[in-house]
């Protein structure tokens, strides 16, 4: 399987193979396009699959709350976010008395050899960084059949960007120097992200902010045997780098690009590459410049 440097057109086939896929019960997908797909097209297709998932938040299909029930310390609240594979909760530790989040593998994500390893990297790699911008992990829970992990509770909300609104300039500054800052942690102790995007930086409601989801997180060192290698797709497809929206390695540099996506977004009030299609703007990544952003804003 794998995903070579793909052109334009396999980008495309890719897109349509993931339409097709979509069509396909929610519980059979994946076996579908293990069996039904193009080796070369696989990973690109189970990547968009994997985003849809957690897009779908308001797909109830199969959902059973956990609050009001308890795990080790922590008793359950109120329902945070879902989807894909896992499930996000308010939660207090009733032994510390503080409220914390708990993120909790699906029922039907427990089994899965690569669901658990994409929960227990986040764990370790935001567990193994101490920066104040970044989400603290608190511990890895597992009880019975329930693996969750235990982490900060941030009180804020994902970073809003576009909406075709420049942001302040100086609140861009103060909230791109906090990300800035948060990536050199992770950069000087061997970790990338993979998956900078405005969801995954929370602004709290005194403009701070935390990086958080480090399930895609990767080693940084190309002799570390979990690190990410070429022929595999991950991230998000708006704000992938070029070397991720092409199957090449991931390198810090790639969380750098991201975050320039970001940045471009928050001072112009618009996406550099984004198009109809994820898979057209994929390309346009990996292809095209985008316009100066002074044109957009002479203010920059």
């Amino acid at each position: 399987g794998g995903c070579d440097e793909l052109p334009a057109q396999h980008w495309r086939d890719a897109f349509a193979a993931f339409e097709l896929a979509l069509e396909v019960s929610a519980g059979e997908r994946r076996r579908y396009v293990e069996t039904s797909v193009d080796a070369s097209l696989r990973d690109v297709v189970l990547t968009l699959l994997d985003q849809e998932a957690w897009d779908d938040e308001g797909n109830d299909a199969g959902f059973q709350s956990r609050t009001g029930s308890r795990l080790g310390r922590y008793e359950v609240m109120g329902l945070l976010g879902r989807g894909g594979n896992a499930q996000v909760y308010a939660a207090r530790d009733v032994e510390l008395d503080r409220r914390v989040a708990l993120k909790f593998l699906l029922p039907t994500a427990v089994t899965s050899a690569p669901a658990l390893e994409r929960l227990l990297r986040e764990a370790k790699a935001a567990g193994s960084l101490n920066h104040p911008h970044i989400v603290t992990v608190y511990e890895v829970i597992r009880e019975g059949d329930h693996v969750a992990i235990a982490m900060e509770l941030i009180d804020g909300r994902p970073l809003q960007a576009g909406r075709g609104t420049p942001q302040p300039l100086d609140q861009v500054l103060e909230r791109g120097r906090q990300i800035a800052q948060a990536l050199a942690t992770a950069h000087r102790h061997g970790i990338i992200h993979r998956d900078i995007k405005p969801a995954n930086l929370m602004v709290r409601a005194d403009g701070y902010v935390k990086v958080v989801d480090f399930c895609l997180a990767r080693s940084s060192s190309p002799w570390n045997s979990n690190a990410s290698l070429t022929g595999t797709l991950a991230g998000t497809m708006d704000y992938m780098s070029p070397e991720q929206a092409e199957c090449r390695r991931a390198m810090t540099a790639s969380d750098i690009f991201s975050l320039g996506i970001v940045l471009y977004e928050l001072t112009t009030g618009m996406h550099p590459f984004r198009t109809g299609s994820p898979i057209d703007t994929a390309y346009a990544i990996a292809h095209r410049n985008p316009k100066p952003p002074v044109g957009l804003n002479p203010r920059i």
